[in-house]
């Protein structure tokens, strides 16, 4: 059933009020970000969302080449210790997809770590630059990890308070999902 704008109002006032709790899945929309066409889904819902999701798409496939520059770089910094570290890198790189994909996005703490993580890479000498490369490239992915999904919620949370066309493609249980994409508090306790 399609919301009203009159019933869209209310929901958006009341979640910026604070009495209701507007909800959404941050790795489903996400995937969605990554996957749908710009032109397509703007067209759908109304509005000029092309630079937004293309720029969500650019972290996305730029991760892959961050993750394999990463581990080509502790091959230059740690040369055999890297039969370690890389394998270890990655470890780490799933674990925090894992952790980043869920919850709350704040940018700020990890904003915090890439700072001193790239000061940290930065006081290394010039005689040690793969290192210092490395440390240096460790943040830039796992702040851009992050920097992907933060994005990805504010661009949903944008979309669902200003778009009525987005809310009700997605508020619920959108045809063909098996689990909701955007719930508030209220709707939620009642459908389950």
């Amino acid at each position: 059933m399609a919301m009203t704008p009159a019933e869209h109002r209310l929901i958006v006032a009341g979640q910026l009020k604070g009495s209701l709790t507007m909800y959404i899945d941050v790795a489903q929309f996400r995937q969605l970000f990554t996957v749908a066409d710009p032109i397509l889904l703007g067209n759908k819902i109304g509005a000029d969302i092309r630079g937004k999701l293309y720029f969500i798409k650019f972290l996305f496939y730029s991760l892959s080449l961050l993750l394999l520059l990463s581990i080509l770089f502790s091959i230059l910094a740690f040369s055999w210790w890297s039969i370690l570290i890389g394998p270890t890198v990655l470890l780490f790189f799933m674990i925090y997809w894992q952790i980043v994909c869920k919850g709350p996005q704040r940018i700020m703490p990890a904003t915090v770590a890439f700072v001193n993580i790239t000061i940290i890479g930065l006081n290394f000498n010039s005689d040690k630059f793969w290192l210092m490369t490395f440390i240096i490239s460790l943040g830039i992915m796992f702040f851009s990890l992050r920097l992907l999904y933060y994005l990805t919620a504010q661009f949903a949370f944008s979309l669902a308070h200003s778009n009525l066309e987005f809310f009700n493609m997605f508020y619920m249980k959108p045809d063909g999902a098996a689990i909701p994409y955007l719930w508030t508090s209220d709707s939620f306790d009642k459908d389950t």
